[in-house]
């Protein structure tokens, strides 16, 4: 069932839009559908979606540092090629915005909203809570909750 929007639906943010410079056509709808279905699971008096910094396309010298500090596991990184997006959650505390890193947030965020997102528009994604893709986070060995990219033609 297609889900419908309204002018009052959550957009994103200009520093979002610019973090998407070179990123693919398709992952930048998913991004915009998203943000549309972020506000009908979350509170966003409270939270928050943002594309982090480092999470549209990346040049091989920033993944190259990712990879050295561990916080990437590889050189052959869809960001690389405009095929992923990072979205982080921030919660809103004393004020001020800060990044969370619940690892549920990120397994609600994928079910409620980043899958639907995908089928909605009809695409085929990779999440980084479920690398092997078979439904399960508690298997992986490397959880990257914020991480979403195209999936890769077996």
């Amino acid at each position: 069932m297609k889900r419908k929007y309204t002018r009052a639906d959550f957009q994103m943010s200009r520093s979002d839009r610019d973090r998407l410079k070179g990123v693919k056509p398709v992952m930048i709808r998913l991004a915009e559908r998203i943000y549309r279905l972020f506000p009908q699971q979350f509170d966003r008096r409270i939270l928050r979606l943002r594309i982090d910094p480092r999470g549209g396309k990346r040049t091989r010298a920033v993944q190259r540092l990712l990879f050295e500090t561990g916080a990437s596991k590889t050189m052959d990184s869809a960001h690389l090629k405009g095929e992923a997006i990072d979205f982080v959650i921030q919660i809103k505390i004393n004020g001020r915005w800060e990044p969370i890193w619940e690892k549920q947030l990120y397994v609600q965020l994928y079910h409620e909203v980043i899958a639907p997102a995908a089928e909605d528009i009809g695409i085929a994604i990779r999440w980084g809570g479920d690398w092997d893709g078979d439904l399960a986070s508690n298997d992986e060995t490397f959880f990257d909750g914020p991480h979403v990219e195209l999936k890769r033609a077996a």
